[in-house]
């Protein structure tokens, strides 16, 4: 009898750090995104509001898919509701791109990140990448400053991929260069 008692407690015990450290758990494209937006607001600087914009999340062939468009405006709408961040509205920052000539994958560069920033009086942008890994997709999304380019956080969720994320992943699949292929 305490032989099956300790079995149970070390069962117990071993669920317990499973669950508390929290491994990578694939899960609908909804609760990912709502995951990222958690992850980024309680990674978000203290103390000041900061004027953001949210880029589209490409594939790692640098294509931007219709789930990559759907992250980007579902963490808009989520980072909007949080007085940490004051976020330009989506539409106004493909109006400042088309202005500048610029492609969502430009905004990489340093350089022209600032430019967009002084343009679009943005602080700091969030950027982001899919990875399909066959049967699970990773997002990844940082929070860069624009002015010194430094990376103020990373956050990564992991998304079953299940017949929405598949056809989402497959739908609207557009280079993210202007005229790149």
């Amino acid at each position: 009898m305490p032989g099956r008692i300790w079995i149970v407690i070390v069962m117990l015990s071993v669920g317990s750090v499973l669950a508390s450290d929290r491994p990578a758990v694939a899960q609908d494209v909804r609760a990912g995104v709502e995951q990222l937006a958690a992850q980024i607001l309680k990674g978000a600087p203290e103390g000041r509001q900061l004027r953001i914009a949210v880029a589209d999340f490409p594939d790692l062939q640098n294509v931007t898919s219709d789930l990559g468009r759907f992250v980007a405006n579902r963490l808009t709408t989520r980072l909007t509701q949080s007085p940490k961040f004051q976020v330009i509205e989506r539409q106004r920052l493909s109006q400042v791109l088309a202005e500048l000539k610029f492609s969502m994958s430009d905004l990489v560069d340093p350089g022209k990140a600032k430019q967009l920033g002084r343009m679009a009086g943005v602080e700091a942008i969030v950027v982001g990448t899919i990875s399909d890994l066959g049967n699970q997709v990773d997002l990844d999304a940082r929070l860069i400053e624009i002015e010194t380019n430094k990376m103020l956080l990373g956050v990564s969720t992991t998304l079953s991929r299940d017949q929405v994320v598949d056809s989402m992943l497959k739908a609207g699949r557009t280079e993210a260069r202007a005229g790149g292929g």
